[in-house]
Order: C-alpha cells, then sequence, then structure tokens
C-alpha cells in the first residue's frame, strides 16, 4: 500500500503539472482561433492583440498583412488617440515635479492668437474641456493629400485650429488640439523635445522597445501600411503604396496621436500606468476623475476613457487614424489588453468582451 500510495501521489502531481501546461497553451490558443475567427469574410484585415493577465503576456496575429512572411506580435501600428494617456500621464507628472498647478492658465507659457482664451488652464486640455475647436479640419485634410509626405510643424498644426466659440469649462469637447497644446508645453517647461521625454520617463523605463514618437526618432520594425476606401469602390485600398507616408500622417498627429506601437507594449504601457511605475498613487487618481460624458457608458478623466461594456468597466483609451486601437485595463479581472488593426469601422468591442472571456 505504501508503494502504490506513492505511485498515485506521482501520478497527481505529473497530472495537475501537465493540467496546468495545457490551460497556458489552450488560452494561447483560444486567443489566435478568436482572431482567426473575427478576421474571417474580412478582406485585407491585419489585427494584432496582447493580454497581460497574472503578470504573463499572451499575443497573436490574424489576417492579411501587406508581407504576409513577417507578420507577427512585433509588426507597429499607429496608437492614434491611445498617445492621450501617455501625453496626460508625462503632463501630470512633469507638472507636480516642478511645481505647476494644473489650473495654471497655458497662456503663461506659450504665446498664442485671439482664436485661444486666456482662460484655458492645464487642466481644460487634459480633460477636453477647453472649449477648443478641433484642428483636423477639411483645410488640414486636404493638406495631407496634396502633400502626402509633407512633415508638419507646430506652427502648421496650430495654424488648422478654427475660431473658437464655447468658452473654457463649459461642456466637454473632444479636440486633438488640446492635446497639441499639451505637447507644446511640454516642451516649452523642459525645453526638449517631446519625444525626448517620452522616451526618458515612459518608454524606456517600461522597456517599451517598440514604442516611439514617429517620426522624431527611429522606429524597432516595419509599420502596419496605411489601408483606407479611397476611390469608394468598396475595396479597400493600400494608400502606403500609392505614395502616403505614416511619418507625414503622425507628424500631423504629434502629441494628439503620433505614437507607433505594438499590443504588447501597450498593454504593458497600461501595467505601469495602473501599477504606478510611471506616476504615483495621487497622480493617478487625478488622471482618473472621470466626467460623466453618457450615462452609464462613457466617461472621460485625464487622458483616460473610461467606458462600460455589458455591465462591465474598462479603463482605458481608444483611437483612429486609418489604423484602429484600443488599450484597456478590466478591473474586473485584472488583466491589461490591446488589440491594434490596420483598419477601423469593425466592432472591436465585440472582440474586447471575446478575448476577456478567454482568461
Amino acid at each position: 500500500m505504501k508503494y502504490l500510495s506513492v505511485f498515485l501521489v506521482a501520478l497527481l502531481c505529473i497530472t495537475f503539472s501537465c493540467e496546468k501546461d495545457i490551460t497556458v497553451l489552450n488560452s494561447q490558443e483560444r486567443l489566435q482561433n478568436k482572431l482567426d475567427d473575427f478576421v474571417e469574410s474580412k478582406p485585407q484585415l491585419a489585427i494584432s492583440a496582447a493580454i497581460i493577465k497574472n503578470g504573463h503576456l499572451y499575443t497573436a496575429v490574424s489576417g492579411q498583412s501587406f508581407d504576409d512572411d513577417s507578420f507577427d506580435e512585433q509588426r507597429l501600428f499607429l496608437a492614434a488617440s491611445t498617445t492621450k494617456m501617455f501625453i496626460a500621464a508625462l503632463t501630470i507628472k512633469y507638472a507636480e515635479e516642478n511645481q505647476i498647478s494644473l489650473d495654471n492658465k497655458i497662456s503663461d507659457f506659450i504665446s498664442l492668437d485671439d482664436r485661444f482664451s486666456e482662460d484655458i488652464s492645464i487642466r481644460h486640455l487634459l480633460t477636453h474641456s477647453s472649449g477648443l475647436e478641433d484642428f483636423v479640419t477639411d483645410e488640414y485634410l486636404g493638406a495631407v493629400l496634396s502633400n502626402p509626405s509633407h512633415i508638419f510643424s507646430s506652427d502648421e498644426r496650430i495654424s488648422f485650429v478654427p475660431e473658437t466659440i464655447t468658452l473654457p469649462g463649459e461642456t466637454f469637447q473632444y479636440s486633438n488640439t488640446n492635446y497639441l497644446l499639451l505637447g507644446l508645453l511640454l516642451e516649452t517647461w523642459s525645453e526638449r523635445g517631446l519625444h525626448e521625454l517620452l522616451r526618458q520617463d515612459i518608454f524606456d523605463p517600461l522597456n517599451l522597445f517598440h514604442t516611439a514618437l514617429s517620426p522624431y526618432e527611429s522606429i524597432n520594425g516595419p509599420i502596419e501600411h496605411l489601408w483606407t476606401d479611397i476611390d469608394e469602390d468598396g475595396i479597400m485600398d493600400n494608400i502606403t503604396e500609392l505614395g502616403v507616408t505614416t511619418e507625414a500622417l503622425l507628424s500631423g498627429a504629434w502629441a494628439s496621436g503620433g505614437i507607433v506601437s505594438t499590443p504588447g507594449n501597450m498593454a504593458r504601457f497600461l501595467e505601469g500606468l495602473i501599477e504606478e511605475a510611471i506616476i504615483n498613487e495621487t497622480q493617478l487618481q487625478s488622471m482618473q476623475q472621470f466626467t460623466e460624458i453618457i450615462p452609464g457608458q462613457y466617461a472621460y478623466g485625464m487622458g483616460l476613457q473610461k467606458i462600460t461594456i455589458d455591465g462591465e468597466e474598462w479603463i482605458g483609451h481608444d483611437g483612429s487614424l486609418l489604423h484602429y486601437t484600443m488599450a484597456f485595463y478590466h478591473p474586473a479581472t485584472d488583466s491589461y489588453m490591446a488589440i491594434m488593426a490596420n483598419q477601423e469601422g469593425y466592432d472591436f468591442d465585440n472582440l474586447l468582451l471575446g478575448i476577456a472571456d478567454i482568461f
């Protein structure tokens, strides 16, 4: 009996060990299957996803990239407006370290013309309550299309901002202009380039080796091509091959959406943000002072969105710049998820829920 007991214990240990390995393997396989199912019947869609659960990073890619042979989890996508999370964290961190109040007026630091109210504060920019109109206008888009390789300067970006009709603090109005001005503030305060600050305070400390503010620093790997139905014939066109450059597009977006990254790096950033590896608890709480915009569905803090899907809250941001990116922390499962795709317009919320269910 003694030998039988030893044998049974050993057998149980082996069984449980194998089951643990199978669970990890099945989770990875199910993530891959989830992406494969999502891209089915979606021509030219390339998608990459990552989730961090219990400290373990899972990644998968699927679909038709412009270069299928090298399409893997290190392929870069445009982070678009998820860039705002990085800029907000950097602004709050820098302001506190230099004893700058978020309620200081931006006119105390930078000179702007009469399109910009002198009462706009740093807080107004962070929370999209400045009243400023979005610089992404028909005029701006026309400038991009007429010269698709042009690299925009700060003065050129600001020149596209329309006249403002709403006073600061009156209402929430999502505007990329707010984060352009935050980028200018950061460069004015530090007398350094925004890309240098991001590299020093966020990218390098978190080992985000595949993240950069393009085109102001070199990137580590190829960027997924740009796709859109340019001739409206129902077929997606690879406009990178038509001469539109990601460098020009990102130079226009800059502090409002100019980061390139991978889902794995985006998930690592969120983990670092929520776990207070970038900013402290008080600063993180400031970012999460949410104002409800759509009751029960959508709220905005400082560079962070809080969305509710099927009754569960997600904290992070999404964005589109021909590519689509979403990066969210899911408190219910204590997991960090990021999805990046070379096209927008699909039900990515449902994909996010499906990935969460796997783990």
